[in-house]
């Protein structure tokens, strides 16, 4: 998708076009429309956009319900293009116009000042999509058009259809911005907003955050799926395989890198799926990979500090995922990695049992 067809610039809608306001009647946007220096076409599409009742919905919901005639043409004006919060500071504006102004600074950012700053953005946005109200933004629509002398939105269904719409353009604004980074920058700028977003994973993100992670789940899917393979077949060979302990060490370093390189990817999409009580399906296939790779050696080959190095590296990198958890917490070899990791001395006076009984 090009900069120019992004459905987060605001520069695109027929309000800006034509310099229109929603308080406008059907009169002003006529006149509007024959004096634009546009061609023939495109200014009757613009027209008959503002016209229709119900295709005008979508752009009221995506420019400045209820706000001051020409405010956000005048905004858009003084757009500077340097910074991700240059069209906000020291506005009041509504959270709908906040949120579409500030998706709107992502068509000309090139590169965030910082990673902090590329954070705050995110989380800004999120949050202020999220406090968008249907009735009260129902009513401000229905303010304009009122002034305008059009009949006013009865069926909420359309506001609602064009707010998904906008959550959209607002995930494909962020997905552009990070798009911009290098990759470990990207991975960790959604990775800290999600944080913060999710309070860590603790509470459930608004509606615009699952639709980011949904696109960059989609984005990031071919890399995610080829390593898992990866990390798969390298984890059955040393379940499955005696080899010298020396050269095991070699691979379970390649293994260990592998995982945690894998994981820092997934991490916002663990995230996020945590705090709505959900695992990620791709994430729950690796750490079970690796534990059957861990109940083989422990059980097959009596590898026990290298069965217990396995199992500390799923707690360690799949501590997000609660039935990864639980079944470890079943296994003897992580009853074995808890006395570990507390310290215990203990001197086990028989054979271990078998692991995943």
């Amino acid at each position: 998708m090009t900069e120019s067809s992004a459905p987060y610039d605001l520069r695109m809608s027929p309000f800006f076009e034509l310099r229109a306001s929603p308080r406008d009647d059907r009169s002003r946007l006529v006149q509007l429309s024959e004096s634009v220096e546009l061609p023939a076409t495109r200014r009757a599409q613009l027209r008959s956009e503002l016209l229709n009742l119900r295709r005008r919905v979508t752009w009221e919901v995506a420019w400045d319900p209820n706000g001051a005639p020409q405010e956000m043409s005048a905004l858009l004006a003084e757009r500077s293009g340097d910074r991700l919060d240059s069209l906000l500071e020291g506005r009041k504006l509504s959270p709908m116009a906040r949120a579409n102004l500030r998706a709107h600074c992502a068509v000309d950012v090139l590169f965030p000042e910082t990673p902090d700053v590329a954070v705050g953005w995110i989380v800004a946005l999120v949050d202020d999509s999220a406090s968008v109200s249907i009735p009260e933004l129902m009513s401000a629509i229905n303010a304009d058009r009122e002034t305008g002398h059009f009949a006013p939105v009865t069926a909420v269904e359309w506001i609602e259809t064009a707010v998904i719409e906008r959550e959209k353009a607002f995930a494909s604004a962020v997905c552009a911005v990070l798009d911009r980074l290098p990759p470990d920058a990207l991975v960790a700028v959604l990775t800290a907003a999600v944080e913060r977003i999710t309070h860590e994973g603790e509470n459930p993100g608004p509606s615009t955050l699952e639709r980011i992670i949904e696109r960059y789940s989609i984005e990031t899917e071919f890399f995610r799926s080829t390593e898992l393979e990866r990390v798969r077949e390298l984890a059955a060979y040393l379940g499955s395989t005696r080899i010298p302990v020396e050269q095991y060490r070699v691979l379970q370093g390649r293994l260990s890198r592998m995982v945690r390189r894998w994981d820092s990817v997934a991490q916002p999409i663990q995230l996020a799926r945590q705090a709505t009580g959900r695992d990620d399906p791709m994430s729950v296939g690796m750490a079970e990979s690796l534990r059957d790779a861990a109940i083989q050696l422990h059980n097959q080959h009596g590898m026990l500090n290298e069965s217990r190095d396995l199992m500390l590296l799923i707690a360690d990198v799949f501590r997000e995922l609660p039935i990864v958890a639980n079944r470890a917490s079943e296994d003897g070899t992580t009853i074995e990695v808890n006395r570990y990791i507390r310290g215990s001395n203990t001197t086990r006076r028989r054979p271990p049992a078998s692991a995943g009984e």
